[in-house]
């Protein structure tokens, strides 16, 4: 259980949060690279619903990262970075049934 973080010190039941739950119900996993040669995501074949899926990819030579074909984009994100040597991209996806499908929700470069 995790308390929660706001505040005097939690004193009713709805102040207990169990970190379980929302993990089971909201999966989300985290993936480091670290590459001298362009990357191509490779994403669950058979997700859970509103599975997360976040990737740190750390460039040692100047590369490319690429998502596989059909996964759904939002608007900002872009689907393929460039990523200079010595700087570091992160991706943010999340699984939903409702389309269903992966949904780019962030990727952003380091400066």
């Amino acid at each position: 259980m995790a308390l929660q973080n706001l505040g005097g010190a939690p004193s009713r039941q709805t102040d207990l949060v169990d970190v379980g739950w929302i993990m089971s119900t909201f999966p989300s996993y985290s993936t480091y690279i670290s590459t001298d040669v362009d990357y191509a995501i490779t994403l669950p074949m058979n997700p859970a619903d509103h599975q997360m899926q976040l990737y740190e990819i750390y460039a040692g030579a100047n590369i490319t990262v690429t998502l596989p074909g059909g996964v759904i984009r939002t608007e900002g994100p872009i689907d393929t970075i460039h990523v200079p040597a010595t700087k570091t991209a992160f991706l943010g996806l999340r699984y939903s049934s409702h389309k269903p499908g992966w949904f780019l929700l962030s990727s952003t470069l380091q400066l």
